[in-house]
């Protein structure tokens, strides 16, 4: 199935509406779309990493190259905002360093965090990994002397688009964020638009069977109207 239209006919025979005015090709996608970001939270990490877990992911996996392209300015509340990719569905970490040249003129030069080159003409640079910050614990971490913010110790905040850093005085210039990002559509459209999407063949047909169990659900429950009208309404 390497084409979403086999993907379509392949729903369509398993749940036995090969008529296509019953379940149109628009109403699958805007259905699938649902099912595809079903798939990758059953398969978000939580207490431990399981490698089959790890390689479906691997997708939609990012882990961006820690540099800081603009200046960033403190907000009223000492913050850092950092702006992040819109696309961003699910962190792993944020590491936060500082890298600088203590014998040329740039004071500020550097690479790939990845793969940092430390030396006396690269210059030093030391990481740390981010600590969540809550609203709730803020104002404890603030007072709590053994909590507070250092170069060891730094904490962060995901909201609105942005990474809000608590750095205290540790200057950091560098940021490395790990995290997976929203899968690109199945879509299959009479027009004849035809996207597998982000992930291969094996992964798609899960995703499809997970759909086919969603699909069948629902159409025995009674407070679910025809598939084909509920989702031609729903707002895309």
């Amino acid at each position: 199935m390497d084409t979403a239209k086999k993907l379509f006919e392949y729903f369509l025979y398993s749940v036995r509406k090969e008529r296509t005015a019953v379940i149109s090709p628009e109403a699958w996608t805007s259905f699938m779309s649902g099912i595809i970001l079903d798939w990758v939270k059953l398969r978000l990490p939580e207490t431990e990493y399981i490698q089959k877990r790890i390689d479906d992911l691997e997708a939609i996996h990012v882990i961006t190259d820690g540099i800081l392209h603009d200046m960033i300015e403190a907000d009223e509340n000492d913050l850092y905002p950092v702006p992040i990719d819109p696309q961003y569905l699910h962190g792993l970490s944020a590491t936060f360093a500082y890298y600088y040249n203590p014998v040329g003129d740039d004071a500020l030069s550097g690479g790939d965090l990845r793969n940092p080159v430390v030396g006396s003409n690269a210059g030093i640079l030391y990481r740390t990994v981010g600590r969540i910050l809550r609203a709730d614990n803020r104002g404890m971490i603030e007072r709590n002397p053994y909590r507070k913010t250092k170069s060891s110790r730094v904490y962060f905040d995901l909201r609105e688009g942005f990474i809000y850093l608590s750095s205290g005085e540790t200057p950091f210039n560098r940021l490395i964020l790990e995290y997976y990002k929203y899968p690109e559509k199945i879509i299959f459209t009479s027009s004849g638009e035809d996207s597998t999407g982000s992930f291969n063949e094996s992964q798609n047909k899960e995703i499809v069977d997970l759909a086919i169990r969603k699909y069948l659900e629902r159409v025995k429950d009674p407070r679910h109207k025809s598939f084909g009208a509920e989702q031609m309404s729903t707002p895309q």
